[in-house]
């Protein structure tokens, strides 16, 4: 028997050793880099930071903050809504713009609420005392450099044509305008009827009004306010006047 050149015979005691092709130390590195990146935890991402009387720490976005409250947007909890007493300090992951009560803007990492100390004057640099907030992250109506609309409009129509032909129009709308210390209001509705081309119903009425605020709670008003029911007898009627509201 003539035996197969390409077997060999291994002793009991002997290993066998599969080629295996060599690896450049570059290779090496990159795999090793790869393999710890994998491996390692990721870094929890930075977030604002609120520091609460009771020694609590509330971590999340801070979205709004105003004198009464603060709104934080949360993983774990969603939108939370936390008491402006209970909170010691609030600090910013980045600086963000800050509207003082006295309409100053200042941009800052930190807010802390005020400690008593005899002969302190002023607060440490870097450091806004809470007490002194009107709005974190104002939008640019609270600034005075634009303005805000909002409101809405409804407005229905029916139309029948038979035995009895009927025309119904009715409108109705809310707008707002917001500046600053400034807000307008306008209200209107409109009702308008006719049955067989006679006309069944004609109202309306209009009411503008301004408001300058003083601070948070406390504005002046003044109205200007017109309505008519032509068909019920109620010719033009007008009212107004100044007002102070809370």
């Amino acid at each position: 028997m003539i035996p197969a050149p390409h077997l060999r015979t291994h002793r009991p005691n002997e290993c066998f050793q599969a080629p295996f092709p060599r690896l450049w130390p570059g290779w090496v590195i990159g795999i090793s880099l790869l393999c710890i990146a994998w491996l390692a935890p990721s870094a929890a991402p930075a977030a604002d930071v609120v520091f609460m009387s009771n020694g609590d720490r509330l971590s999340g976005k801070v979205l709004r903050g105003s004198g009464d409250e603060l709104r934080l947007e949360t993983p774990y909890a969603g939108i939370v809504e936390i008491d402006w007493e209970e909170i010691v300090q609030v600090q910013l992951e980045e600086p963000g713009k800050v509207l003082l009560e006295d309409g100053a803007v200042v941009e800052t990492r930190s807010l802390r609420k005020p400690r008593p100390s005899p002969g302190a004057v002023g607060h440490p640099a870097g450091k806004v005392p809470t007490d002194s907030v009107q709005q974190i992250h104002p939008e640019p109506w609270e600034l005075g450099i634009a303005g805000k609309f909002s409101g809405q409009v409804n407005l229905s129509a029916e139309f029948e044509n038979g035995s009895s032909n009927t025309d119904e129009i009715d409108l109705d709308f809310e707008l707002r305008y917001r500046r600053h210390e400034h807000r307008v209001d306008v209200f209107g509705q409109l009702e308008y009827d006719r049955t067989n081309g006679n006309m069944t119903k004609r109202n309306w009425f209009l009411i503008p009004k301004y408001d300058h605020f003083l601070n948070d709670q406390w504005y002046l008003s003044a109205m200007y306010g017109a309505q008519q029911r032509k068909l019920e007898g109620l010719d033009l009627q007008q009212f107004g006047g100044p007002s102070l509201g809370y």
